[in-house]
């Protein structure tokens, strides 16, 4: 099993479930597969909240021959599960492609319980359940802190994420949904001579490394990576988008050293640009990071709506430097099984986010990712809003794959739409001063 380490063994009598060990329970995350003739996840959930804190499994585990293999993605680890050794199958379960089927159908259709709560949306007259999508387009930019001077390092996402754009478009359109692109600004430049004509001077950041370095002109003289200027137009020119920024230069608000004059001065060439480029100035924002910061400074420069974070606690974002692993691995959980509710009404000029689209999980999580979105769009209140965002590097390096599970969630959204029970929106739509397409 590549890229995974053997534990060891489990002997007799060992429990048919795994979870978390804690002295007040123990929550079962993985079930038995007839299928594989192993136990896949059912979960990645956290654990109770007793005196010893939080316990949650961080990791993908899998056993198969009664050996427990841990795998983990980036940044995150196993802890403290049991062990167990597969069953045989027993008479009536279902085989695998039973399995597939069944799961399948229940996306699809949903249960009557399920699809008759609540009722339809009312229109103009009454509050309305609403599904708004937007993508934060950033190449390169959204990144450049992370892979240094490599222009090597994430450079098939990238490059599988320029060839994404029309693609997305075109999902969308046959679909007839909206969305908000949250482009940064700098995309739409045609060079460096340009983006170092218009662009303010980088905050001082405390940790120098988030800063813009003028080397990467030098290391990707052809922007292939940095300048999307083609493809913002034609963004701009479809219909349903809703073309909003992303800052001019991915500006990160809750960092040290950063200044209200900073984001003013970004925003303002974001401003210039768009109403050169696009005769338009965005009304519609999202904070690099999901870092909101500096509403009143982002507010005097137009922007009349943004994307908040969700409210449980452990989606409030900080600083880099201080993403606790605890956090990290609940929002994870709540992309599997419903840990929360994170649907919303607007809040002022908040549109919060309601969920990641998380396309790169393995096949057997995708089911329960997709689940999840459905339990969500089925149990909004009307009012709600239930806000989907991705960035277009997340489709890639294996692009057919990534769109075909775009075309998967867009299916259950327009499916909704088209019977009445959702109203398809951008962010814009939600503008205070009513601008919204």
């Amino acid at each position: 099993m590549a890229g995974c380490r053997r534990r060891g063994q489990s002997g007799p009598g060992t429990p048919q479930t795994m979870g978390i060990a804690s002295d007040a329970q123990v929550l079962p995350l993985f079930r038995y597969s007839a299928g594989t003739g192993g136990w896949i996840a059912q979960a990645m959930a956290s654990a109770d909240a007793g005196r010893d804190g939080f316990w949650l499994i961080r990791g993908i585990a899998s056993a198969r021959h009664g050996h427990l293999y841990e795998r983990s993605p980036p940044g995150l680890s196993v802890v403290r599960v049991q062990r167990l050794r597969p069953k045989p199958p027993g008479r009536g379960e279902r085989t695998r492609s039973q399995e597939d089927s069944r799961v399948t159908r229940s996306l699809e259709t949903q249960s009557p319980a399920v699809a008759s709560r609540g009722s339809a949306p009312t229109g103009p007259h009454g509050p309305e359940r609403s599904v708004a999508i937007s993508i934060d387009l950033e190449m390169r930019w959204g990144m450049h802190d992370r892979l240094g001077l490599d222009m090597n390092a994430y450079r098939a996402n990238l490059e599988a994420g320029r060839a994404a754009v029309p693609e997305i478009l075109r999902i969308l359109g046959e679909r007839g949904l909206k969305a908000t692109w949250a482009a940064v600004g700098a995309l739409a430049c045609t060079g460096w001579d340009e983006y170092f004509a218009r662009a303010p001077a980088p905050p001082s950041y405390e940790a120098g490394e988030l800063a813009i370095d003028a080397r990467y002109a030098d290391l990707d003289p052809d922007g292939t990576l940095h300048f999307l200027p083609a493809e913002l137009g034609l963004i701009a020119n479809s219909q349903g988008v809703d073309l909003g920024t992303h800052t001019f230069s991915h500006i990160f608000m809750l960092e040290p050293g950063i200044t209200a004059h900073d984001v003013a001065g970004d925003l303002e060439a974001v401003r210039r640009l768009w109403t050169d480029r696009f005769g338009r100035a965005p009304v519609s924002l999202v904070f690099p990071r999901n870092q909101p910061n500096f509403l009143d400074v982002v507010a005097q420069a137009g922007i009349r709506v943004w994307r908040g974070n969700p409210l449980p606690w452990y989606y409030n974002r900080f600083a880099s430097r201080h993403q606790d692993i605890v956090s990290r691995g609940l929002r994870f959980a709540d992309a599997l099984i419903p840990l929360a509710h994170t649907a919303s009404a607007i809040d002022g000029r908040d549109c919060r986010a309601s969920a990641f689209v998380r396309f790169d999980l393995p096949h057997a999580l995708w089911g329960f990712h997709l689940n999840r979105l459905c339990r969500a769009l089925d149990g909004m209140a009307p009012g709600e809003v239930f806000h989907l965002w991705f960035h277009e590097h997340n489709l890639g390096p294996a692009l057919g794959h990534g769109l075909a599970r775009l075309a998967e969630v867009c299916d259950l959204i327009a499916g909704r739409c088209a019977a009445g029970r959702l109203r398809s929106a951008n962010m814009a739509s939600f503008a205070s001063d009513g601008c919204g397409s």
